[in-house]
């Protein structure tokens, strides 16, 4: 009688944890499409990457993550790739057309959009992440470091008066039509953080197309290219533009003096874009370092 009840109770246990396991698949993190390369690397960063059932296209780092089904572009979702990878949540980053949203919710799928106004935000999309994934303890410790080397750099050079900050202007796109950063960008937020001022920081946009009289009017003394459609030795034959400040103190870099992903890309190397402009902004205070 014994032996009967004892595996009468295994098998009832058995049974309970059979449904406790499916139960907890079932309430378990969601299976995740992230078609932005910057949040992609967020979940690589904090060891989530498991919970990625596909990315885009432009998800390239790390090298892992191009193994990975593609399921779009970048904000530009493929439909039958997010069906086939069997996913529950599509991510996007920044602005995403409304037509994609409505289709992802006419396929029954939800959709989470991540903004990237700044470097705070930022930080909180890898808070957002973590509490997604059940990796809050990673992405603590990962704002942790970033905060700190940020911070570290930002004393260095955010406490430059305006008159030591040099006008900064970031082309994201161009040569035939020229794209920069407005207000709403983490690119502007990082400019002002590296000891810049962003000459389109008034505009309450994150990208915005300029005319090249407005650059040429504003006068920059740095020029960042952030696009591979365009190198230093082209600028200074635009018209007007021999004699900007930028180009005649040889202070226009392109994609031979920084890494134009980590600076375009709102993600877990945030810390890293910040150090690459502050460089160039300022190589003063980093080779006065290196001396002492």
């Amino acid at each position: 009688m014994k032996r009967f009840i004892s595996r009468g109770l295994l098998g009832c246990l058995a049974v309970l944890l059979a449904a406790a396991v499916a139960n907890a698949e079932v309430s378990g993190p969601p299976r995740i499409v992230s078609l932005s390369p910057g949040l992609t690397e967020i979940f690589f960063a904090i060891g989530a990457q498991d919970r990625l059932a596909g990315v885009s296209r432009q998800c390239d780092y790390p090298l892992a993550a191009r193994l990975k089904p593609k399921c779009g572009d970048f904000n530009h979702p493929d439909m039958a790739g997010i069906i086939g990878a069997d996913a529950e949540l599509v991510l996007f980053s920044e602005q995403v057309r409304e037509a994609e949203l409505a289709g992802l919710a006419d396929a029954g799928m939800q959709a989470r959009i991540f903004p990237a106004r700044s470097a705070d935000e930022v930080i909180q999309s890898i808070f957002a992440i973590g509490e997604l994934t059940g990796k809050v303890e990673r992405a603590r410790l990962l704002v942790e470091a970033l905060q700190a080397e940020m911070d570290r750099i930002s004393a260095l050079v955010g406490h430059l008066p305006e008159n030591q900050r040099p006008r900064v202007y970031l082309e994201v796109d161009g040569p035939q039509v020229l794209y920069s950063v407005g207000r709403d960008s983490f690119m502007s937020d990082l400019i002002e953080r590296a000891g810049g001022q962003n000459i389109f920081a008034s505009r309450p946009l994150p990208y915005l197309s300029v005319s090249s009289q407005e650059v040429v009017q504003v006068d920059p003394q740095v020029i960042l290219l952030d696009h591979p459609f365009q190198y230093k030795v082209g600028v200074a034959k635009r018209d007007g533009w021999g004699d900007v400040s930028a180009v005649v103190g040889g202070r226009v870099f392109d994609a031979t003096d920084f890494d134009m992903i980590v600076i375009n890309r709102p993600g877990p190397r945030l810390a890293e874009a910040l150090m690459e402009m502050a460089r160039m902004f300022h190589p003063e205070v980093f080779d006065a370092q290196k001396t002492d």
